[in-house]
């Protein structure tokens, strides 16, 4: 960052501005992401004939969401250069986002609302993402360079 008198260069303050616009769009699309596999996973889970071919696509749709959560977490740590809760904060958004997506998509493939799933699953997967991503952007902190 260049400072001019006590004022911050107009690059730092348009870099800031670009992280705080970024940053919602980066929830809502890897919670669409989320959702987007989980969904399209569990269909190809749905259609295997075997019992380990079943096992082996909900185990890539479980490493599919872990692969988002730790993308998003370094995205936060190096890209954004959030604090850890800031970071756990936006990677439980986006998690929620995706559990709701999945809500929905169950209601919709058993032809009736599942009004407690439409909490639930939000809720379970926000607070377990959000202690996730609180451990890997501490330790990932811990990796960033001196600024």
């Amino acid at each position: 960052m260049i400072v001019v008198g006590n004022t911050p260069s107009i690059g730092y303050a348009m870099g800031m501005a670009t992280a705080r616009t970024e940053r919602p769009l980066m929830v809502i699309a890897i919670g669409v992401l989320y959702a987007a596999s989980g969904i399209g996973l569990a269909r190809i889970s749905n259609a295997s004939t075997t019992h380990a071919a079943v096992l082996a696509w909900r185990l890539a749709a479980w490493a599919a969401g872990l692969v988002l959560l730790v993308a998003h977490v370094a995205y936060e740590q190096f890209r954004v250069a959030s604090r850890p809760a800031a970071t756990a904060l936006c990677a439980a958004l986006a998690a929620a986002l995706g559990g709701l997506g999945l809500a929905i998509g169950a209601s919709v493939h058993s032809h009736r609302p599942m009004m407690l799933a439409l909490v639930i699953w939000p809720v379970l997967c926000g607070v377990g993402a959000f202690f996730a991503a609180l451990v890997g952007a501490a330790l990932l902190g811990g990796m960033k360079p001196n600024r």
